[in-house]
């Protein structure tokens, strides 16, 4: 037999055994785990089918494999899903870190069995505590760690490994995408709650990056912003909150030109007219307090639209005028809208949605709206 003809009779033998078809399994293991970390299921749920096939899928890969078949609308999924939770339940014995338990407590959610979840994840925990398991070394492995803590209701150490993970992973060359988001969700619930804007901020951008996000989160994002004087900023995440469901977007457009008007002043005032902080003034309160300020405005106005020339002192009266009126207006207006009361049906029938959407009622006629200021508002709440 010539070299040639050992050479493929060696080919022929290792392409039978699938040696060749494709790549090495640690190869093909860590992109597929790219692909699912970063989203791309259809390419992940491709190459975990490869490995299934060799039947080198473990608990965790079948776990991921039943998922991205369940986002595909695989009827297979569920299936897969029972085989995943039979390996994890076989391997939960020999576990020495959190993949294990981590991947077994979502199964267990997943059909049902809460206090198996909780009992697993509990578990896990102590595990880790007391050295049985491995401590989490990667970004994954914190969000795991927090994710079983939050599966037994344990806000505080949730919390404690979710900011230790989205720090992690958002300091990687390819972080975990998937992990990042629903540690901020969790991170930027959390601190909107507690009034926390900054923090909230923070990780309602992080779950909002790209423009990614559901039209709540980049409107409590812009909430945020709003109470931390970043109107500029806070008009650009309305944006987001428009576009994210155009035919439900009423609020977002409104709160979207009142933040764009505020970022055009240099501040907003820290306390409404009567002394009293703004945050004390009821919802009815503040009706009224919008609608007094837009018709003096509109008075204002009048003077120059239907009266005499004005002579430079005159002038300089109104404009003095708009300039007091509108921070008023405008701060009442986004405490009304923050609050989540709803600023469109209170413009509507309060007669001032032009207002809102035109900042020229604001000025003298034939002077021009004061340009955005690129120097950041101070707070104002």
């Amino acid at each position: 037999m010539t070299r040639f003809s050992r050479f493929l009779l060696g080919t022929s033998v290792a392409l039978a055994l699938g040696l060749l078809a494709t790549p090495a399994s640690a190869e093909l293991r860590a992109e597929a785990l790219s692909h699912y970390h970063q989203g791309r299921f259809a390419q992940a749920g491709a190459l975990l089918e490869q490995i299934d096939a060799r039947g080198e899928a473990d608990g965790p890969l079948l776990y991921r494999l039943a998922f991205c078949q369940r986002k595909a609308g695989d009827p297979r999924s569920a299936k897969t899903q029972e085989r995943a939770r039979e390996a994890l339940e076989n391997a939960l014995s020999s576990a020495t870190d959190l993949a294990t338990p981590f991947y077994l407590a979502n199964t267990y959610n997943n059909i049902g069995r809460e206090e198996d979840a909780r009992r697993i994840a509990a578990e896990a925990t102590a595990g880790v505590e007391q050295g049985d398991l491995t401590s989490p070394a990667t970004g994954s492995q914190m969000f795991q760690l927090g994710k079983l803590y939050a599966d037994q209701q344990l806000g505080e150490q949730a919390a404690k490994w979710y900011a230790k993970a989205v720090e992690t992973l958002t300091g990687e060359a390819e972080g975990n995408g998937a992990y990042v988001r629903r540690a901020s969700r969790f991170l930027a619930e959390r601190a909107f709650r507690a009034r926390d804007f900054e923090s909230a901020q923070k990780y309602y951008g992080l779950m909002t990056d790209g423009g990614v996000g559901e039209q709540v989160d980049f409107d409590r994002l812009a909430v945020a912003q709003v109470h931390l004087g970043r109107y500029r900023e806070a008009a650009a995440a309305w944006k987001q909150a428009e576009l994210a469901l155009p035919g439900r977007g009423d609020r977002a457009r409104y709160c979207n030109r009142l933040a764009r008007m505020a970022s055009r002043l240099d501040a907003l005032p820290q306390q409404a007219p009567s002394g009293e902080a703004w945050g004390q003034l009821g919802k009815d309160e503040l009706q009224t307090l919008m609608s007094e300020t837009a018709d003096q405005a509109k008075k204002t106005g009048a003077e120059v639209t239907e009266g005499a020339p004005l002579s430079d002192d005159d002038r300089a009266r109104l404009r003095a005028q708009f300039a007091e009126l509108q921070p008023v207006f405008l701060a009442a207006a986004l405490e009304y809208a923050v609050r989540g009361y709803s600023i469109r049906e209170a413009a509507f029938f309060g007669g001032y949605a032009p207002m809102i959407f035109h900042a020229k009622h604001w000025y003298l006629p034939g002077e021009k709206v004061r340009k955005k200021k690129k120097k950041q508002q101070k707070p104002t709440r």
